[in-house]
């Protein structure tokens, strides 16, 4: 088998030096991701001393919008006027809420978000909203219940904005993820570490422009390895990614 990979920091990739601001961010990218990765193989019980497998590869995937839009209750109604709609969605393990809503009953639930999307704890916040005489805070709750209201503020205007940890962790697919790559190491070779490589945003370029995207979240099974999500990317867009896939 081959022996560990290397971080490759090439001069063409930085044409500007370390001085620019992109270049030194991208710089500064890569070398955390290469430590990520090997921190995760050594926390998998591969050490400097084993040989290495490994395989690349490249998919090439669109991100559809991933909010789910609620059922709204007691009279709320979207806000409408160019503001964001009610929605709410789970990544990496959090669930967050969106948009702006009017004219309902303060106090009441404005929705109620679906088990595994709530919380384990109550969780309070700070919210902007308008009770016809301007701008006021307002105490937006969500209970462990998945129950979504406004206990404190005015119904003319109250944004939903929030997030807090998901009692199910567990990524939910957006049109692309969970990701399945069949398992080409060698032999009896298991994956130890997935890295992402590189990820271009193919929506606006054929040659693609480089986003900084996180390590991704990934499972491994008999024949397959499964990527549930990756930090840094957004919905409606066309990405290409590649993966390196580490085993030992």
């Amino acid at each position: 088998m081959a022996r560990p990979p290397t971080l490759q920091i090439k001069r063409e990739d930085y044409p500007a030096g370390l001085t620019a601001g992109e270049s030194l961010d991208r710089f500064l990218r890569a070398l955390n991701q290469f430590a990520k990765g090997t921190s995760d193989s050594l926390s998998r019980g591969l050490t400097y001393g084993d040989n290495f497998a490994a395989f690349r590869k490249t998919i090439d995937l669109t991100l559809k919008d991933d909010w789910i839009p609620p059922t709204l209750g007691n009279s709320w109604v979207n806000y409408g006027a160019g503001y964001d709609t009610a929605g709410y969605r789970k990544r990496f393990g959090r669930t967050e809420v969106k948009g702006t809503v009017k004219s309902g009953t303060v106090g009441p639930a404005i929705f109620t978000l679906p088990a595994t999307y709530a919380p384990t704890l109550h969780q309070g916040f700070a919210t902007l909203c308008d009770a016809g005489a301007g701008n006021v805070f307002g105490a937006l709750v969500v209970t462990s219940a998945g129950v979504v209201q406004l206990n404190v503020g005015g119904n003319t205007f109250a944004s939903l904005a929030c997030s807090f940890p998901a009692s199910d962790p567990t990524s939910v697919p957006n049109g692309a993820f969970p990701l399945r790559l069949k398992n080409e190491l060698p032999g009896s070779a298991k994956p130890v570490a997935v890295w992402l490589e590189r990820a271009l945003d193919m929506t606006a370029s054929t040659n693609g422009t480089p986003v900084s995207a996180g390590n991704p979240v990934w499972s491994p099974s008999a024949d397959q390895i499964t990527i549930s999500d990756v930090q840094g990317l957004f919905a409606n867009r066309r990405y290409r990614l590649q993966f390196l896939v580490i085993g030992g």
